[in-house]
């Protein structure tokens, strides 16, 4: 690496521990992208799919994303959640700036060495938990949709092999975490925002009307509207009688 083997420097152990590192290393106001290392392929969405990023494109993304944070008055940007060519070709908008997750294997954020920022309900929902503290603070966190990466493993999901966070916890204790950060973050700071789905009302059903389980038993097999991240997130409405509230609904 030569000159640049003096500017590595060694981390801490747990990916949310790991991000409020890499936040107190730079000074106030420095733009900071963070990526994972087990990325397979990193592409934008054009003419109907997925196709290879041009020379210097990624470059562009992050100093647009500079000038989309600061003409929204964001501090947190990110791209599209998912891989799936057939939810990304139905965003229309390029640029989004509503309520939704900020995908923890690549995003970027202006240190503000804000403590409120920090995530504390561990490792498992830790870019979910980011995602709401920054709109907690903002109301806006800027999305790039039409572009999109892929990891070796599906994201969140335990896996035995898979290495991280699943082989730090383990089974019991991924499944333990993730229930119990959903749970702090819908009944605390983030409440306005999100909810937890509930069966009947968020509950898929047949043809037929029945309600729809997962292969096995393991649970509701929930609408469209709740996201992987076990959450929905709530709209924003305008009440008649002054400024914006929250209902919780699908957004």
């Amino acid at each position: 690496l030569g000159e640049l083997s003096s500017r590595l420097i060694v981390g801490v152990r747990g990916a949310d521990l790991q991000v409020r590192f890499i936040e107190e290393c730079f000074p106030l106001g420095q733009h900071v992208v963070v990526c994972d290392d087990n990325i397979v392929w990193f592409r934008v969405f054009r003419e109907g799919n997925f196709a290879t990023l041009e020379p210097l494109e990624l470059e562009m993304l992050i100093k647009r994303a500079s000038q989309e944070m600061t003409q929204h008055g964001a501090h947190l940007w990110g791209i599209s959640p998912t891989c799936n060519a057939n939810y990304v070709k139905d965003s229309h908008a390029e640029v989004w700036t509503l309520l939704g997750l900020i995908y923890g294997a690549f995003f970027g954020f202006i240190v503000l060495h804000d403590p409120s920022l920090y995530t504390r309900n561990g490792q498992v929902k830790d870019d979910l938990e980011r995602s709401l503290r920054y709109w907690n603070r903002d109301r806006v966190v800027v999305r790039f949709r039409h572009y999109a990466c892929r990891k070796r493993d599906k994201p969140g999901a335990f896996k035995a092999r898979k290495g991280g966070i699943s082989a730090s916890l383990g089974e019991t204790k991924h499944r333990e975490e993730a229930a119990e950060a959903l749970q702090q973050m819908a009944s605390g700071f983030a409440r306005p925002f999100i909810r937890l789905p509930s069966a009947p009302r968020d509950q898929k059903r047949d043809k037929e009307g029945n309600l729809v389980v997962q292969p096995g038993g393991r649970g509701p097999k929930w609408k469209n509207h709740v996201s992987d991240t076990g959450v929905v997130f709530c709209r924003a409405i305008q009440s008649p009688l002054g400024p914006k509230s929250w209902e919780t609904v699908p957004a």
